[in-house]
């Protein structure tokens, strides 16, 4: 039997949740995961990386508000924007929205 020459690894990111409060909207961050396909002999990396998870927009003004746009950038640990090169793939993001009416919500929110 011939061994696999790709292995697709997923990390869980820490902290599990994270939450950004703002006058107007309240967004949490959850499940996200790192996915990572590398060879199996040399461990490098062998497509680019993609980010999975969960994004809660809450609004918490007493007013509608409309999403305009959503970006995401990919940051190293000092905070600056990692940049693609140009044989990596820049995928889109794929929204699945979930509507909730107020009444839905819990109160203290």
């Amino acid at each position: 039997m011939e061994t696999p020459k790709q292995e697709r690894i997923t990390k869980d990111l820490v902290p599990p949740k994270s939450e950004l409060k703002g006058q107007n909207f309240l967004v949490e961050l959850t499940n996200l995961q790192v996915l990572t396909v590398v060879d199996t002999a040399s461990k490098e990396i062998v497509e680019t990386p993609s980010l999975k998870g969960r994004i809660k927009i809450i609004n918490k003004s007493k007013d509608i508000l409309d999403i305009q746009a959503l970006t995401l950038e990919y940051l190293d640990e000092a905070g600056k924007p990692i940049p693609y090169k140009p044989e990596e793939k820049i995928d889109k993001v794929y929204p699945f929205w979930k509507l909730f009416s107020l009444k839905a919500l819990p109160k203290d929110r």
